[in-house]
């Protein structure tokens, strides 16, 4: 099972990302940003580590307490920050192509217009 080490609202309290945003439109962009950039960060053994310690509700326990204080200080704050730079970016690629296929539309309309004026 897949334990996403910060929720939704730690996403939205500590970035641009407002309250009105449904969690469904972001969480999938969460958990790319934890795979790419807090595993690379991590390594593998230290990141099955913690997402084991999550899963199983032990992240909690005082002999776990180390890697509880790694999750809040320091992976949390990062992964708010890597989730919210690829939800920017994506939304970006995905406005640029909106906008790309509208003034793409406009030239065809325009080229359409002048191939009737000729006649």
């Amino acid at each position: 099972m897949k334990a996403l080490f910060i929720t939704t609202n730690d996403l939205r309290r500590k970035s641009i990302i407002g309250g009105a945003v449904d969690a469904d439109k972001f969480i999938q962009f969460v958990e790319v940003a934890q795979d790419i950039h807090i595993q690379n960060y991590l390594g593998t053994k230290l990141y099955e580590k913690i997402e084991t310690l999550i899963t199983n509700g032990q992240i909690t326990q005082n002999a776990n307490s180390n890697y509880k204080n790694l999750l809040d200080k320091y992976i949390t704050p990062m992964l708010i920050w890597f989730a919210q730079s690829v939800i920017i970016c994506l939304h970006l690629i995905k406005y640029l192509m909106v906008v790309y296929l509208d003034i793409e539309a406009s030239l065809q309309r325009l080229l359409r217009c002048k191939r009737l004026n000729h006649l």
